[in-house]
């Protein structure tokens, strides 16, 4: 069963994805002040370092950003059209880029670059033969055009309509965007659940509900437009005696998911150590080899429960950067093998880009994954 859940709590607005009454993600925004991450401004340079390479771009009121000045030189007072490609955090400023993309449910859009390319998730050759043959219809001078997974069985006049409205908003705002006064958002990203709902597999959802009439008539809207198919499964919850977040214990797995240990089921643990560098995990066998007799068995099954639980801790807590996993050693050659296998498998599942990077003989494994979201205990952090 695979749901997805968004309540309003106080003043957050919490949107969870549950998989057989797991949380595997979660975004939390504030309800008056929403992320910022994909919007488009036309910003005003404040300050350019030569030394770091980089300007600072204000995009509101004392809303400073980072622009890497590879992108291009910058002088102060200069107007320039940005896209929020990195949330703010902790100290960090929000991330900007004058390369701007627009991503649809089939296509990503950006400005500035050349080039074609179809998803590399996409491993069916004859569809990925089919999509790359659209190369020359869609070969145009100054974007780059790239076919998400969702593209697969999607016909190409589908494809090609998403490819032309994308277009189109691309150079409505390049058009119109420098006419506005500083500071102007141009385009605003979708909120996180309707994000979710483009970003996620046709037919993979089982269920959206909300107690929401606002978020429900929004979703309808737009499945209504964008997914007619699974419309039939989006629920509204209305039971003043007892919320939906009590019926799914939503703030409870928020809870859960802030803990620093994670127990498995098989008696082991592992403990997730976020610092200003990197991220720590160590998988233990607590007391589950107490009398064993076999314990590399017990090792490696340890290690591979683990493999896919922090898979998935990595996506509720939304941890970023480098990655480094203590796994219980283990003698046998095959056991590690298998181990990085089923490592590597649970991670492809990850919509951020994540890398698995290579195990030492102690066992420990590098992972790194993109940085682009805020932790969620950065996330929750406002609220407190």
């Amino acid at each position: 069963m695979k749901q997805l859940v968004i309540l309003k709590l106080n003043d957050k607005l919490i949107s969870s994805f549950l998989e057989n009454d797991e949380l595997t993600e979660v975004f939390i925004d504030h309800v008056n002040k929403p992320s910022v991450l994909g919007n488009i401004y036309l910003g005003k340079v404040k300050n350019v370092i030569q030394n770091i390479e980089a300007a600072f771009v204000e995009i509101g009121a004392g809303k400073l950003c980072y622009l890497p000045l590879t992108e291009g030189l910058q002088k102060i007072g200069d107007e320039i059209i940005v896209q929020v490609i990195k949330d703010n955090v902790k100290s960090k400023k929000a991330t900007v880029s004058t390369k701007l993309t627009f991503t649809g449910r089939f296509v990503v859009l950006v400005k500035g670059q050349g080039g074609f390319s179809v998803s590399s998730k996409i491993l069916e050759i004859d569809e990925w033969e089919r999509l790359h043959l659209l190369k020359d219809r869609m070969n145009v001078e100054g974007y780059k055009v790239i076919l998400r997974t969702n593209s697969t069985e999607v016909s190409n006049d589908v494809i090609w309509e998403e490819f032309s409205c994308l277009k189109k908003i691309c150079e409505k705002v390049e058009k119109f965007g420098h006419q506005r006064t500083s500071h102007s958002l141009l385009y605003e990203n979708m909120c996180p659940y309707l994000t979710y709902l483009r970003d996620t597999k046709a037919g993979s959802l089982n269920r959206i509900i909300t107690d929401d009439k606002d978020i429900y008539e929004e979703i309808k809207a737009y499945m209504e437009t964008n997914q007619k198919n699974e419309v039939r499964k989006l629920e509204f919850y209305h039971d003043e005696s007892y919320s939906l977040n009590h019926l799914l214990g939503i703030e409870s797995k928020l809870e859960k998911a802030l803990s620093k240990k994670v127990w498995l089921k098989s008696g082991g643990s592992i403990v997730i150590e976020p610092t200003e560098a990197l991220t720590v995990i160590d998988v233990n066998t607590e007391k589950s080899v107490k009398g064993n007799r076999k314990p590399e068995t017990t090792f490696f099954k340890i290690n591979m429960e683990a493999a896919k639980e922090i898979a998935r801790q990595l996506r509720v807590r939304n941890l970023s950067g480098i990655i480094i996993v203590d796994f219980i050693d283990m003698k046998e050659e095959k056991h590690r093998e298998e181990l990085l296998i089923e490592l590597r498998k649970e991670l492809k599942e990850d919509k951020v880009k994540t890398l698995l990077i290579d195990m030492t003989p102690l066992g420990l494994v590098e992972i790194t994954r993109m940085k682009e979201k805020k932790p969620l205990h950065e996330q929750i952090r406002v609220f407190i």
